[in-house]
């Protein structure tokens, strides 16, 4: 639920600085989610999702496990996740008689609308060199091994190929081999990617999930109410 909502902030413009505002808005108790056409769109989305899943009998307890396995049979055309699902599948027999793109979640019918052609891409993995519980050897040593894993073969054979990352530097001489990892690069050279929101607090994931997840309870039970979950998440806001 959290991952979900955080593309009606994303969505709102493709300037940091106006999906700023909008979130300082919401913790100011001046937006109106229904008078919002992003959260409208998102809402019709997400009814869409729910209503046309394997697990929306029992939503909430519908096993992970199961959710490779439908895809790569060919009984689920869609699973919303990122590349770090690649392992879950990719040993699947099927995973090598089938291609596996991403799909922008869409909002609505403007066909031009910010997010309708984007893909959210992000760090997903970061290494860092901490400066004080260590001596300065042990920190030069880990400024070599980091130069090291970016500039030799053998360290930018291990973050591509066998890491299946996408490398954050020009220049390398391997490029992830996987087609989720090749379907995020063709959306970054597109410059058809949206950032990641840094700047939530830190129970929005616990909070806005719980929210999200009790909507799609209620939901898939035909008793979903957008403005009751509009104003939980407004009150969230303004309470923050």
């Amino acid at each position: 639920g959290a991952h979900l909502f955080s593309q009606v902030y994303i969505n709102q413009s493709s300037d940091p600085a106006a999906v700023q505002k909008f979130i300082d808005d919401l913790k100011a108790g001046s937006v109106k989610l229904m008078d919002n056409k992003v959260f409208v769109d998102f809402m019709k989305t997400f009814d869409l999702m729910i209503a046309n899943n394997y697990g929306k009998a029992d939503p909430l307890n519908f096993r992970y496990e199961e959710e490779p396995l439908l895809l790569t049979s060919g009984q689920a055309a869609m699973w919303y996740q990122g590349n770090w699902t690649w392992p879950n599948f990719a040993d699947s027999a099927a995973a090598d008689d089938m291609d596996y793109v991403f799909l922008p979640l869409v909002l609505g019918d403007d066909a031009t609308a910010y997010g309708n052609s984007q893909i959210i891409a992000g760090v997903s993995k970061e290494m860092m060199i901490d400066k004080e519980q260590n001596s300065p050897e042990q920190q030069e040593a880990a400024k070599q091994f980091l130069n090291w894993l970016v500039t030799s073969d053998a360290g930018q054979k291990a973050i591509a190929v066998d890491m299946k990352l996408i490398p954050a530097f020009t220049g390398f001489a391997y490029a992830p081999e996987d087609p989720l990892a090749r379907s995020i690069l063709s959306y970054l050279e597109a410059g058809n990617t949206m950032p990641t929101i840094a700047t939530l607090p830190a129970d929005h994931w616990e909070k806005i999930g719980g929210i999200l997840q009790k909507y799609l309870a209620e939901q898939s039970a035909g008793k979903g109410n957008h403005e009751a979950l509009a104003q939980e998440i407004e009150t969230y806001w303004k309470n923050t």
